[in-house]
């Protein structure tokens, strides 16, 4: 009888402890450098991810602006791509060298 109960507590621990992954969202336009380049390194480093095109999805362009919104992202001054990082929101603001090393 204890080694079930073990056993159920193993897997409740197991269950409640693991946290799905969830994909990077990518907000850009396929005709943004930045955001191609962003998109390659991505693949070469094996990270899963979801490529809007802002350009062409309208839905996933508010979407962007209500996540951006929610961050106090100052948009005065946003350029693309937009990263979704489990819930972190960034830009990049600059050196893109560092921030494709924030995508890891």
């Amino acid at each position: 009888m204890k080694n079930i109960f073990y056993l159920f507590i193993f897997f409740i621990i197991i269950s409640f402890g693991t946290k799905k992954a969830e994909k990077m969202i990518v907000y850009g336009s396929k005709d943004c450098h930045f955001c191609i380049n962003t998109t390659n390194y991505l693949k070469e480093n094996n990270i899963d991810f979801i490529f809007y095109d802002i350009d062409r999805d309208k839905k996933a362009l508010n979407e962007m602006l209500d996540k951006l919104g929610k961050a106090n992202v100052d948009m005065s001054n946003v350029g693309i791509p937009v990263i979704d990082k489990g819930g972190e929101i960034f830009t990049n603001k600059g050196d893109f060298k560092k921030f494709l090393i924030k995508l890891k």
